[in-house]
């Protein structure tokens, strides 16, 4: 091999491995652009879905409450919601018991104080891994896909 071929062939390995490394560079910014207009995106969606998901969970809670009461024959059971609309109060009169739920709207989570729903004790609303949607997702971040089964389990421990 010649100088001139050894010089050559250096300053063609090195312009192919900067380019190699331009290219990666240039791949690692749009997938960080993808990222980020994802987590835009995500967030938008939370911002606009999650009070729609809180006010659809009081008016389970509404709905089922005076359903039991109506089937129970009096008023054992009363739903509120405070002024500041981001707690719900499920109260039990008979004897007296009560289960708060108190939704954070900067952190788009449920936490749930009183009775034994420890074992629900915090939903996080979050978009659903693969897709555009907002989900339930309890703290083991299992998806809950109805959120009737909240209402549900949450009711029949406050009778139990």
């Amino acid at each position: 091999m010649s100088e001139w071929s050894k010089q050559a062939a250096k300053r063609f390995l090195e312009q192919e491995k900067t380019k190699k490394k331009q290219e990666q560079e240039e791949n690692d910014r749009k997938a960080a652009l993808i990222r980020d207009q994802k987590l835009l995106s995500d967030q938008e969606i939370l911002q606009r879905r999650a009070p729609e998901m809180w006010l659809d969970l009081y008016q389970r809670f509404e709905s089922e409450c005076k359903e039991l009461n109506s089937d129970i024959g009096r008023n054992l059971l009363d739903c509120r919601k405070s002024s500041d609309e981001n707690t719900i109060e499920i109260i039990r009169k008979d004897p007296r018991t009560k289960l708060t739920l108190v939704c954070d709207p900067q952190t788009y989570s449920i936490t749930f104080l009183g009775l034994a729903v420890d074992d629900i004790g915090r939903l996080d609303i979050k978009i659903q891994p693969g897709t555009s949607e907002s989900k339930f997702f309890d703290k083991k971040l299992r998806l809950i896909s109805d959120p009737a089964q909240i209402v549900r389990h949450c009711l029949g421990e406050l009778l139990s």
